[in-house]
């Protein structure tokens, strides 16, 4: 049998090949066949650079939120929906995000048509693993326009108030967290403070989504025979002051403001709004979602938006993980917290404390870490009132001990 002979081309060819050339003959009979198949790999293991080991390639994830991406709401619900992907070990993302801005623009079926037109252009070639919206105007934008821009692509959504629109969601191909604004919890933390209450005024911007709220709210209040409430929602700011400004009734609860404009038709900072609406008139002010908790705010059982992006998050790592969407229905209970701030009593009932801890950047305050992390704000008890600020989802601890028996079994209520 011949000798067998061997060509090795390696980054320097001219080198192996002499190498190799100059290597004595062995003849080894057809028993030598497979060890020069062996030797050549261990040549070629040993010669030739090792192959990186390519990692694999980010999830592509198409993000549209219904208002601009400063609007401290839309922020939160970001954050917690980020913070989730980024704690996935697993894999990694590739987020893309959009605006709507419908706070400042509405949203309308023209206005529609026309972002639909512009993200199919900017998005030609492009195909996203999965897609999350925020709020009803992005979740109706996703089933009406999405699906011709990137068919078949489940959609993942937080923070929607409407809850009529699930007869329209294919447990297919969308799923997510709604946002129930609960007023039962907030009277019960109302009626810490004055018992006797029977009338309340609840405010918003006139918007799609203070609608969904007020009609949610409605049918909760059915079942509170002892309160009566007023609504007021206006698109201008005068025109809601005068109308608060015409009202006895004194405790107020804030729903969605972000839409309400000034005289000169410029659309209002969150923090402009609440201050004009606690400079109206001496009203005891309760918010229910945690991106109004600003200062004359009193606090409240609030939504919590990192904890509902969050939450979406969840259901789309599930999803990647081998979950059917089937298997993942849209989590209605949404993430809440109670907020609750020190106050003082007088002839006409409650009032932030002096000295109180302004609420800030609701980006920035402990009461919006996710479930199970500790605030490092929390307080203790303080008499009369409510709880410490703790931060947390638990619903109120005791009261303390000076304070009226049966206030104290409402507080334990809340606890059931």
């Amino acid at each position: 049998m011949e000798p067998q002979t061997l060509l090795i081309v390696d980054d320097e060819p001219a080198q192996s090949i002499a190498a190799w050339r100059n290597m004595p003959s062995i003849d080894l009979g057809d028993r030598g066949v497979p060890f020069i198949i062996a030797a050549a790999w261990l040549w070629l293991l040993l010669v030739l650079p090792a192959a990186p080991l390519g990692a694999a390639e980010p999830v592509p994830v198409f993000v549209l939120h219904s208002y601009s991406q400063e609007y401290p709401w839309t922020r939160g619900q970001h954050s917690g929906f980020m913070d989730v992907l980024n704690a996935d070990k697993a894999r990694g993302y590739d987020v893309r995000a959009e605006y709507l801005d419908t706070k400042r623009t509405g949203y309308t079926p023209a206005y529609g048509d026309l972002i639909a037109g512009q993200l199919r252009e900017k998005y030609r070639g492009y195909r996203p693993a999965a897609v999350y919206v925020s709020d009803d105007n992005a979740l109706s934008f996703a089933l009406t326009h999405l699906d011709q821009i990137f068919p078949q692509v489940p959609v993942f959504f937080s923070g929607v108030n409407d809850y009529g629109v699930r007869p329209r969601l294919d447990p297919a191909r969308v799923t997510g967290v709604f946002e129930k604004k609960e007023i039962g919890p907030n009277l019960e933390l109302m009626r810490m403070i004055a018992r006797d209450v029977r009338e309340i005024l609840v405010v918003g911007d006139a918007t799609e989504t203070y609608r969904a709220i007020e009609h949610e709210i409605r049918l909760e209040l059915a079942r509170q025979p002892g309160i009566s409430a007023t609504f007021i929602s206006a698109a201008r700011i005068e025109d809601l002051i005068a109308r608060l400004k015409a009202q006895r009734t004194r405790f107020v609860f804030l729903t969605t403001l972000g839409a309400i404009a000034g005289p000169d038709g410029r659309k209002l900072t969150l923090p402009e709004t609440i201050g004009a609406i606690v400079k109206a008139g001496d009203f005891v002010v309760f918010s229910m979602e945690d991106a109004y908790l600003y200062p004359g705010v009193l606090g409240g059982y609030v939504t919590s938006g990192p904890r509902q992006g969050g939450a979406a998050a969840g259901l789309l790592r599930r999803w990647l993980d081998g979950e059917p969407l089937t298997a993942l229905p849209p989590i209605e209970a949404s993430p809440k917290r109670l907020h609750r701030r020190r106050y003082r009593t007088g002839a006409r009932g409650a009032r932030p404390a002096a000295g109180c801890r302004p609420a800030g950047d609701p980006s920035e305050r402990p009461a919006d870490l996710l479930p199970g992390q500790p605030s490092a704000g929390a307080r203790q008890p303080l008499c009369p009132g409510f709880p410490a600020d703790t931060g947390s989802d638990r619903r109120p601890e005791p009261l303390c001990p000076q304070e009226p028996a049966d206030r104290r079994g409402r507080a334990a209520a809340l606890r059931e």
